[in-house]
């Protein structure tokens, strides 16, 4: 594992362009990220990552907890999915706000 000086560091996965959001679900031990209209979950052995959602449409953040990931569309909606056993995507509505103001 990685130091806390930097040390040791390991390349996980080389991804062809940057992710727009990146979450850790520490207790899976797995790591999603979003890449155009997909999220995509790998896990800290770096294995190949695969697709678990390719329904989305530019989404800008993501949050792992409690067996689900959250993330937050361009069109400012929130989405939640569940990730044990079948994937059940729920829509939570509109943000109240502008995502800047969380920067």
């Amino acid at each position: 594992m990685c130091g806390l000086d930097g040390s040791n560091r390991m390349v996980l996965y080389e991804l062809s362009s940057q992710p727009q959001g990146f979450a850790l679900d520490t207790h899976t031990d797995k790591i999603y990220y979003t890449l155009k209209n997909n999220i995509y979950e790998g896990d800290l052995a770096g294995n190949r990552p695969e697709s678990v959602i390719d329904t989305v449409t530019k989404p800008s953040r993501i949050a792992a907890y409690g067996g689900h990931i959250y993330w937050l569309e361009e069109s400012m909606m929130i989405w939640k999915a569940s990730l044990g056993g079948g994937l059940s995507v729920t829509n939570f509505g509109a943000l109240p706000f502008q995502t800047n103001d969380l920067d």
